[in-house]
């Protein structure tokens, strides 16, 4: 039953047209994982007395696919629904997503190697490791949208010049190029709408990582370490590199989610993309809408690091921002 279920997620996240390879690395993972548990216990007398803990494991391991059959399955629908550029906005939190779906796994294989000690000593210290960050990345702030209203994206064939011009600025890497782009106009102007339709043809194009679509509002979003926060987590759940070196820096200083939010751009944002930078035939996108709403007694340090740092990091990250003035 659990190869079963094991091949028919891998067959399923090959149906994702976004973040393809990260679908597919998961369904790779759990076909692997299931082949090595399968082979350990084909070599057990399933009638022995003994067996049966490890019989009862198996049931639970089975148990933990078909609940993460029925999330893709679920997740599969809403996407054959939903209009595309919801879905654009969606698919950035594939990457949180497939990381508790892989989390949930791990913790029934973990169960699983306690009550019968089949998994190898090497495996199961990698599995505990990555549980272990995953906690530690769970102390950031979640970078995950929830925009008021997404149907405000622009009507095709609107807006196209402004729009061709601003995906060229996206594509662009060069290292004289501008690292951010700010966008303004009255209130009502369709800020919001220009910003959705970039947000979805990052999101749909393939050439461009779209990593957080960001928007400050009167409360704790209006907070920069919200943003700051939020970029390191999205990191973290996009690249393995970028979450060794994230949770790398949390563990040195757990005080680093509470930081204030230039000490979270200088320990957590910057290192991982100085580190890897983004291949400049993908570049990576952040959107940050209504930068006005920022909190006022923090509008001006947030100015500086946008003014001076960011254009310090790789000429392939991109600042998109939004605000009426």
């Amino acid at each position: 039953m659990a190869t079963g279920g094991a091949l028919f997620i891998l067959d399923e996240v090959k149906k994702f047209k976004e973040n393809e390879k990260e679908w597919a690395d998961f369904g790779q993972y759990i076909v692997d994982m299931v082949a090595e548990v399968i082979s350990a216990i084909e070599s057990y007398d399933t009638s022995a007395e003994e067996a049966k803990p490890w019989v009862e494991s198996a049931k639970k391991l089975d148990d933990a696919l078909q609940k993460i059959k029925s999330k893709i399955e679920q997740r599969l629908k809403k996407i054959e629904k939903r209009p595309t550029f919801v879905n654009a906005l969606s698919y950035l939190k594939d990457p949180g997503r497939i990381s508790g779906l892989k989390k949930d796994f791990d913790k029934t294989l973990v169960s699983f190697q306690v009550r019968t000690n089949l998994i190898t000593g090497a495996k199961l210290a990698a599995i505990e490791r990555r549980l272990h960050d995953d906690r530690i990345l769970d102390s950031l702030r979640d970078p995950s949208i929830v925009h008021e209203n997404p149907t405000q994206a622009c009507l095709e064939g609107t807006r196209v010049d402004l729009i061709e011009h601003i995906m060229t600025w996206c594509r662009n890497t060069g290292d004289s190029e501008n690292r951010l782009m700010l966008l303004t106009a009255v209130a009502g102007a369709g800020k919001t709408s220009i910003a959705l339709t970039i947000a979805e043809r990052c999101a749909s194009e393939g050439d461009i990582t779209l990593l957080l679509h960001f928007f400050f509002k009167a409360g704790e979003r209006s907070r920069p370490d919200f943003l700051f926060s939020g970029i390191a987590r999205a990191l973290a759940d996009h690249d393995p590199v970028y979450r060794t070196f994230i949770t790398s820096a949390l563990r040195n200083d757990p005080s680093l989610p509470t930081a204030s939010f230039a000490t979270q751009f200088e320990k957590l944002v910057t290192p991982p993309l100085l580190h890897k930078p983004p291949p400049s035939n993908r570049p990576m996108i952040i959107i940050i809408e209504a930068l006005d709403e920022c909190d006022k007694g923090m509008f001006e340090s947030l100015a500086g690091i946008l003014g001076d740092e960011v254009p310090r990091l790789p000429s392939s990250v991109k600042f998109f921002i939004t605000s009426p003035y």
